[in-house]
């Protein structure tokens, strides 16, 4: 044991409490939408100290926001294969440290916009790491499931709206953005050095090894995100330069080469190497979108839904053929897109409406935030509490969710309930008007509330039924993919509202803010675009019942 362990062991692991460990958790997830928000809420501070224009201050938002989407698929896979522990706990003190240069940085706000891409990487991992350790966790006992899964949405969406109420207090100090950035670091820290003693590990799954990780396709899907993030952010300001419209199509397709190198090419040999042939389990032989599981990925599929080391599976060593299989790096290479995600109920359907979900959040967050400021001339904080009604409803749904409610209406009717919600709210607030000294009371306080109330709904819905049926050794993976195409809903969105928007400043004449009410409205009406997508994609949605499937999760891990 070296000294390192020895430290780490002062409090035994047999003698910590996973719910102590969740609840600290909890507080490093929210530090990634933090991060977004509060960034959002700083940027004129960020524009002043360094006297530049708003398209550069953004690009101390949108750097984070390009890291954080482009590694967050990477590191949900690395939470499958190392342990969502040693992830999570990786990424806190990434988030630490940089968190800190970004602090102490003071002429160039081209480091700054460098140290905010880093301090991404340290985000992209604490989601897909958490929903695992969150599974892990609990998955055994459906109601602390529940309860788990309640307290994970809080932390993840209800630090969206806090983040804004929080950057704009900061913003307001004489520090200015910088103390938002030592707040940050001195959180994520005592987050880190707690984690550190207490978390407690989760066992790595045994068919899961890191140097079977597609390293080729890691680097091109990296890569190719990147470009799609970096091809949004600057189209938002002019489509026609060569940043957006050569990064965003070259970006899309080396994502797809990925994913059809992985789906097409190594099924098929996989399948041609075993002759169609399947592996008996007890349901019969299984199939991914009418093909056959091969044996290296049957024998995966067939595993207990747990992260617990199983001795009654074969694995390839045991195999007759061990000596093909070791050397044939195309039947042992783990994918990056699973083929068993073909199998979770509502896949496809639920990766839509991820992506206009956080379209429309990110527009009705920065939309309004950024009217109150440069239309109503609304410092941070205000302007920050006028949208607070957001968080609220999201508090609201967390505390009034009850699965029982989905089971009895479907999953199809309550995803529509939940999207004409979304796009009645969205209506409403887009009425907005600073003519009206009651605009507020009218058109924003309780229909943001609505709108945050639909948003959490439907992240419960998520969890509990496309996360129920997802195996226990794809969690960090299937995370991955969904919040990955959340952050690339979030890019969307900003660069749609962006171009409609256009260049701001504060509008000082009556005509001057005319002209940019006009603009603003303009723009909030992508967010109703996209409710109008996420009606009309809910009604294909399937029924599911998710407390069966946590219920046949649980039988097959205790067999």
């Amino acid at each position: 044991m070296n000294s390192s362990e020895k430290v780490r062991n002062l409090i035994p692991i047999e003698k910590g409490n996973k719910w102590v460990v969740f609840t600290i958790c909890l507080v490093s997830l929210g530090l990634d939408n933090l991060n977004v928000s509060g960034g959002i809420s700083s940027t004129i501070s960020i524009q002043k100290a360094f006297n530049t224009t708003s398209t550069n201050s953004t690009w101390v938002i949108s750097s984070y926001a390009l890291t954080l989407g482009s590694f967050i698929l990477i590191f949900g896979k690395l939470a499958d294969i190392l342990g969502p522990h040693n992830i999570f706990l990786f990424g806190t003190c990434i988030m630490s440290l940089f968190s800190l240069i970004c602090a102490v940085i003071d002429n160039s706000i081209i480091a700054l916009i460098v140290f905010r891409a880093l301090q991404g990487i340290g985000g992209s991992t604490l989601v897909p790491s958490c929903v695992a350790l969150t599974a892990a966790y609990f998955g055994h006992d459906l109601e602390l499931m529940k309860l788990a899964n309640k307290c994970f949405l809080f932390a993840l969406t209800g630090s969206f709206g806090g983040g804004m109420l929080i950057g704009g207090a900061f913003a307001l100090t004489n520090l200015g953005y910088k103390s938002f950035f030592y707040f940050v670091f001195a959180l994520s820290f005592t987050c880190s050095v707690l984690l550190f003693f207490l978390i407690i590990p989760v066992s790595k799954h045994d068919q899961t090894r890191l140097r079977d990780l597609n390293y080729g396709g890691v680097l091109i899907l990296v890569v190719g995100l990147l470009l799609i993030i970096l091809g949004l952010t600057e189209g938002g300001h002019n489509w026609r330069q060569p940043a957006a419209y050569v990064t965003l199509p070259v970006g899309l397709l080396l994502v797809l080469s990925v994913f059809l190198f992985e789906t097409v090419y190594i099924r098929r040999y996989r399948i041609k190497h075993d002759n169609g042939s399947t592996i008996d389990v007890e349901n019969g032989p299984m199939t991914i979108a009418g093909s056959p599981l091969t044996k290296v990925e049957s024998k995966i599929e067939a595993l207990p839904i747990s992260y617990s080391e199983s001795k009654d599976i074969e694995t390839p060593g045991d195999s007759p053929n061990d000596s093909e299989l070791s050397t044939d790096w195309r039947l042992t290479m783990n994918y990056l897109f699973p083929p068993e995600c073909a199998k979770i109920p509502n896949f496809f359907i639920f990766l839509l409406l991820i992506i206009a979900y956080y379209i429309m959040l990110t527009v009705n967050l920065t939309g309004l935030f950024q009217y109150h400021q440069f239309v109503e001339h609304n410092s941070p904080i205000i302007a920050a509490l006028k949208i607070f009604s957001i968080p609220v409803g999201l508090f609201i749904s967390v505390v009034l969710y009850k699965e029982s409610l989905v089971v009895k209406l479907g999953t199809k009717w309550y995803m529509i309930f939940c999207g004409s919600l979304a796009l009645g709210s969205s209506i409403w607030f887009s009425r907005v008007n600073f003519r009206d000294p009651n605009s507020f009371y009218k058109y924003e306080m309780v229909s943001l509330a609505i709108n945050g109330f639909s948003v959490n709904y439907f992240f419960n819905v998520f969890l509990n039924s496309v996360m129920a049926s997802t195996p226990m050794h794809l969690q960090g993976s299937v995370a991955g993919i969904y919040f990955t195409a959340g952050e690339v809903g979030i890019s969307i969105g900003d660069a749609i509202f962006t171009s409609v928007v256009g260049e701001l400043s504060v509008a000082v004449t009556l005509e001057e803010k005319e002209a940019l009410h006009k603009r603003m409205i303009n723009g909030l009406y992508v967010s109703v675009a996209a409710c109008a997508i996420v009606f009309l994609v809910s009604l294909f949605t399937a029924d599911t019942d998710s407390t069966k499937a946590r219920a046949e999760a649980k039988e097959k891990a205790n067999k």
